[in-house]
């Protein structure tokens, strides 16, 4: 069969009356994630982890929405089908149906956060249909953005982040009809045969390169909130649970992220707030090419709220934990590091301030930045996160990640370089903090291996 394509679009709302009464302003939100052909009718892991809803099948609709489907017409071309564009049905078997006709799905996410959703579209019978597909506040009756299909007879999922009440109405531009045969909540259930384990390996923080991130992250791709993204075929990637904020969508403050094509910078966030230890929101990644990436989050406590938060790395088919950060005074910035495989979750928890918060998520680092874990020649250059009320940092090195430590020397910087090491050796380092005279426990600990 053919394959199919999507391309990203907006749109926009008008309204009349005098300039003393504007059109409403939307309380919806969409933002579009990415098209992809790639999945078939195999959604189970990729899409559908909350909820979903296959025409002339059945649905499990989650706790934070409700769907309606109004002025539709049901139409099943298969019931029973091996093939591989017919949509899986939970429990056996696959199914090759849609909804067609002029119909509109009204979709109301009622909790106020921000979750994902995939339309799967599937020209089942080749009749060269082509469409277009609109989500709208449902309020207001504005354009929230619009995305046009074609040749998608091996299927095709449109997937977005979106918040609020809207409408997804689907137009047909060629074909005899519009057709959509499932609606897909969530990202994907854990799968069984993951074709790589589910591993993160932290790879350091930087605190210098603030909003400069070109040329330093996101080699493969990246999703800014506020900005479209640009995520690589090989993740699946989405957002739970959280909520979106722009502090300024247009500004030259060199910790506000740059955004791409543009001499600008854009101060955004995505967030919840949550009791102590529960899970405010969280990311879910799953690296479909066996392959480890790198992994970069920049987080921005841009108006200075004394936000502290932990980034907690977990595997999301067995909950253990493979990795967890805790963060606080970056006001400035700051990006956290892993290298990950497999199918992970990355939970925000909210330790101080209003809210949890992270600005973007960048897929593999074309060059380390200067304050991150570094090897050159017979050096190792490190730095890390300044701990509050430090004056000055010692740093202690080891053969064992169990001791003997010796102190190699101290520091007012947040970076140290030792020049000590030697070639093909493995060393473990730890930094302690000197606040009011008293040196503290170690609060970072890392392994270089100097080449």
């Amino acid at each position: 069969g053919s394959s199919g394509s999507g391309s990203s679009g907006s749109g926009s709302g008008s309204g009349s009356g005098s300039t003393s009464n504007p059109p409403p302003t939307p309380t919806a939100t969409a933002k579009f994630i990415s098209p992809n052909t790639s999945t078939a009718g195999n959604w189970q892991t990729s899409y559908g982890a909350d909820g979903y809803s296959i025409a002339a099948s059945g649905q499990s609709l989650p706790s934070y929405a409700t769907l309606a489907v109004q002025n539709s017409s049901l139409w099943t071309w298969t019931a029973n089908t091996t093939a591989q564009r017919a949509l899986e049905v939970p429990g056996g078997g696959r199914i090759a149906s849609c909804w067609y006709g002029a119909f509109t799905f009204n979709v109301n996410f009622t909790d106020g956060n921000t979750h994902q959703l995939a339309l799967y579209l599937l020209d089942w019978d080749n009749r060269g249909r082509s469409e277009f597909v609109q989500i709208l506040d449902a309020g207001t009756q504005t354009v929230l953005d619009t995305e046009s299909v074609s040749g998608f007879s091996s299927g095709i999922y449109l997937s977005w982040n979106i918040s609020g009440n809207v409408l997804i109405q689907v137009t047909n531009t060629a074909g005899p009809n519009q057709v959509v045969s499932g609606i897909f909540f969530g990202g994907g259930l854990p799968s069984t045969s993951s074709t790589a384990p589910a591993v993160a390996v932290y790879a350091g923080t930087d605190q210098s390169t603030e909003g400069n991130w070109t040329g330093n992250y996101g080699n493969s791709g990246y999703d800014i909130e506020g900005v479209p993204p640009s995520v690589p075929s090989r993740v699946v990637f989405n957002v739970q649970n959280a909520q979106s904020w722009t502090w300024s969508s247009s500004t030259n403050d060199l910790r506000a992220l740059q955004v791409p094509g543009s001499n600008s910078g854009i101060a955004a966030t995505w967030f919840n707030s949550a009791p102590p230890g529960k899970v405010a929101f969280s990311m879910g990644l799953n690296f479909m090419d066996g392959q480890t990436h790198q992994v970069a989050l920049y987080a921005l406590d841009w108006d200075n709220r004394g936000r502290a938060e932990t980034i907690q790395v977990v595997d999301t088919a067995t909950g253990a934990v493979l990795d967890s950060r805790s963060i606080s005074n970056f006001v400035s910035g700051v990006y956290q590091i892993w290298d990950l495989s497999g199918n992970v979750t990355i939970n925000f928890y909210q330790n101080a301030g209003p809210n949890a918060v992270v600005s973007a998520i960048f897929f593999d680092t074309p060059a380390a930045p200067s304050s991150s874990v570094q090897t050159a020649g017979i050096s190792a250059a490190f730095g890390w996160q300044a701990s509050s009320g430090a004056t000055s940092y010692n740093v202690y090195r080891s053969a064992s990640s169990s001791g003997p430590w010796s102190l190699l020397g101290s520091t007012a910087s947040l970076a140290f370089k030792d020049t000590t090491v030697v070639a093909g050796q493995t060393y473990n380092y730890e930094i302690t903090a000197i606040v009011n005279g008293a040196e503290t426990a170690p609060f970072d600990t890392f392994t270089i291996s100097v080449p």
